[in-house]
């Protein structure tokens, strides 16, 4: 009956898994939600501004190869291949080829122009002047539809830091750059897997190696790393607690008996957040399988305390400290689970519903498989364990003087230290950006409305304020989607401004003879005024779409909620602090947002919920302990063992690790269930001497097994995961320590 029960439950666990289950990488799901008008843009945009889509591919070029050629080579495979929307490999050419249609044919609509006599000789003799210098065809055909030249200050009002003498190709020809922008954002990891795939696989003689860096790529990047580190660690894991068991009790049915309830208690969890998800996130299942060592517990001491005679009335009386530990495990992760996150539930959820069906499955399954009674057998307790009070109390003494002697914990708020990515990447990606002009968004303008047009006509009018900020030096540049879509006032005004200009086919003519050119040089020009003066269609958002701007207007005006949003960008801020109090002054309907002080505030705020979460835990394990064990000198050790071994673990992590992060501290949010059950099995009374040594066997094992698991988590190549292996191994090791000394410290003295 039983057997059939667990075997229902797996399959229906499975069914679940394979109808729901779906991963995914995004930061965001480890964010907890906005409070903050700043932490709201900066959840909004993560992963989704702009520069997201963006790859950049570096080329190693052989010694004796054209760089310049390769360049090219390498461009037009990619332009063929359809899997990106802009492959760029150089200074873009001033040509009507390179202009998106949307911008060439509105140019007049999105630009301000002047039109009289005066300006339009300015603009010709410059036009001369610029032609004296390059003869280009291409350059000639664009100068005559466009001498004013609206359309280059559309181009550079959306990109004002880009330099305009970038190294595209090294000094040396050793290397060339290529940057690319995929039609996927970079979330959508199938279809930014197939677009890195492609690039890797370019093979030309002339390329000695190719790296690539970008949003997308690091996605793809971390998803084949979960996947990679989950098969290595997993099976890394499996084989040293298979060889421990093994080598704890010589029998193969061991092996099999204590890993069935763990098989199931994975599948439990993983069901879980499958069905309440859908989407599970990579972190949690690379984390999944710790959960090897933190239920390894339970199936352990049964099998150590089967060894005896007495099998049935040593197993019967584990259950009640087992449940003490299993209830307190439980509370833990369930404070995790409210940490106000979706990864930290799942990772909550996960862990609590695995460690629940791992213990319901020793309490029930592994009793049939080993043939002994379930049932709790009451026993004559002839070995009461004494317990040394000293011990954590010196542990503690000397972690309260760590602290107070300015070794005190530092916590990062520094979103990156939330990132599954290593630092080197980042900081290479951070550098390559800067190199290249590319965003890198930090410091944004934010305006908010009702409809579209109102936030249009505001970000408009900000603008002006900007642009005279710009020239008392608060600030070298600003980006803002009004340059692509104006409001439609504004480009109204504009074609009243051509109307009201007339014909200007004569007096172009005019001017163009007096500066040097022939008189019908520019009839290009005053046609497209004149179509513009006679059209009706006006430039909106949806204009931009399946065109290599639309990740700009997309990212920059957005609907979220019930508002229109509108980001301006800001480039090259002198001082912060002034630029947002001067920007309040002069303009109090926009919102100056800094996303690096945005996500500390967020990481702090996110902290401090974390810690009120694991408080309120430590306060209802600590009642529950009270009510299961009793006020007692007992208790009082298993408290004081589990607090020392905590603050021994934040002090040494912190030591360490130089900062400890959010993961730390679920991390050891983790060792306290261990410990815990540590201390309550050293300090609980006995039937017999052999009963006594076989929960010393028990939990030395459980320990031992732990601590290789999460030595192996350790050694992981995702930052996160080696936080928490390296944080667990740590505390896993102090609280047995302090648990076997404590205990049998006190023993040696009563035998004294």
């Amino acid at each position: 009956m039983i057997r059939g029960a667990w075997t229902a439950f797996a399959l229906i666990a499975a069914a679940i898994i394979a109808w729901r289950f779906e991963p995914v990488v995004d930061l965001a799901w480890f964010l907890p939600a906005a409070e903050t008008n700043q932490e709201q843009v900066l959840l909004e945009r993560l992963g989704q501004g702009q520069g997201s889509q963006l790859i950049f591919v570096s080329l190693e070029i052989e010694p004796d190869a054209d760089a310049y050629a390769v360049s090219n080579q390498v461009r037009d495979q990619l332009e063929s291949s359809g899997l990106f929307r802009r492959v760029t490999n150089g200074a873009p050419e001033m040509n009507v080829s390179s202009v998106p249609p949307v911008i060439w044919n509105n140019r007049y609509l999105l630009a301000d122009v002047e039109l009289d006599e005066a300006a339009l000789r300015v603009a010709l003799t410059d036009r001369l002047a610029d032609l004296a210098l390059v003869a280009d065809a291409d350059i000639i055909k664009f100068f005559a539809a466009d001498p004013v030249l609206a359309t280059v200050d559309v181009f550079e009002s959306i990109a004002p830091a880009r330099g305009a003498n970038l190294e595209w190709l090294a000094s040396d020809g050793s290397s060339a750059i290529l940057i690319v922008e995929t039609h996927a954002a970079a979330f959508e990891l199938a279809e930014q897997e197939v677009a890195v795939n492609f690039i890797n696989s370019l093979s030309l003689p002339a390329i000695a190696g190719i790296s690539l860096h970008g949003m997308g790529v690091y996605s793809v990047e971390l998803q084949n790393s979960i996947k990679r580190e989950v098969r290595i660690r997993s099976v890394a894991a499996t084989i040293a607690v298979a060889i421990i068991f093994l080598v704890a009790y010589r029998r193969p049915i061991a092996l099999l008996a204590g890993g069935l309830p763990l098989f199931l208690g994975a599948l439990g969890g993983l069901a879980s957040i499958a069905l309440v998800f859908g989407k599970v996130h990579g972190i949690t299942l690379a984390f999944g399988f710790t959960l090897l060592g933190v239920a390894i517990d339970y199936p352990l001491h049964v099998l150590s305390h089967v060894r005896g005679k007495a099998q049935d009335i040593e197993v019967g009386s584990l259950w009640g400290t087992i449940r003490v530990g299993v209830f307190s495990t439980v509370a833990a992760f369930l404070a995790i689970a409210a940490g106000g996150s979706t990864g930290l539930a799942q990772l909550g959820m996960f862990s609590a519903v695995g460690i629940l069906v791992t213990y319901l499955a020793t309490r029930t399954l592994l009793p049939q498989l080993l043939n002994i009674s379930p049932t709790v057998i009451a026993a004559k307790v002839e070995i009461i364990p004494r317990v040394s009070q000293s011990v954590w109390v010196i542990v503690l003494l000397l972690c309260g003087a760590a602290v107070f002697s300015n070794s005190a914990p530092q916590w990062s708020n520094d979103l990156s230290s939330a990132s599954p990515v290593p630092l080197a990447r980042l900081l290479e990606d951070q550098k390559i950006r800067q190199r290249f002009g590319a965003p890198d968004i930090r410091t944004l303008v934010v305006v908010r409305g009702s409809d579209q047009q109102t936030v249009l006509r505001d970000t408009e009018q900000l603008t002006e304020v900007l642009k005279e900020m710009q020239s008392e030096d608060y600030l070298a540049g600003y980006q803002s989607v009004v340059s692509l879509v104006p409001s439609v006032a504004s480009q109204e005004r504009r074609r009243s401004h051509i109307i009201a200009a007339g014909d200007i086919s004569e007096r172009l003519s005019a001017v163009a003879s007096a500066v040097g050119f022939r008189g019908a040089a520019f009839a290009a020009f005053s046609a497209r005024l004149l179509q513009t003066g006679q059209g009706e269609v006006l430039v909106t958002p949806a204009d931009y779409a399946a065109t290599e701007l639309e990740s700009v207007v997309n990212s920059s005006l957005y609907f979220e909620g019930d508002q229109w949003v509108s980001l301006v960008t800001l480039f090259g801020l002198n001082d912060p602090a002034a630029t947002a109090a001067m920007l309040a002054m002069r303009f109090p309907q926009a919102s100056f947002v800094d996303l690096k002080n945005a996500s500390n505030s967020l990481m702090q705020r996110y902290r401090v919920r974390v810690v009120e979460m694991l408080l309120i835990a430590l306060l209802i394990i600590t009642v529950y302990l009270l009510m299961a064990v009793g006020v007692n000198a007992r208790t009082l050790w298993v408290l004081g063992t589990l607090i020392a071994s905590q603050s021994f673990t934040i002090i040494v992590t912190a030591f360490i690790a130089g900062q400890l992060t959010l993961f730390n501290l679920i991390a050891v949010v983790l060792t306290a269930g261990l410990v815990l059950d540590y201390a309550l099995f050293f300090s609980r009374p006995e039937a017999t001497r052999s009963a006594g040594a076989n929960t010393f066997h028990a939990a030395s094992i459980c320990a031992i097994s732990t601590f290789a698991a999460f030595a192996i988590l350790s050694t992981s190549a995702i930052p996160v995961l080696q936080s928490i292996g390296t944080t667990v191994a740590i505390g896993i090791g102090s609280g047995y320590l302090l648990a076997v000394v404590g205990s049998s410290q006190a023993r040696q003295s009563s035998g004294n």
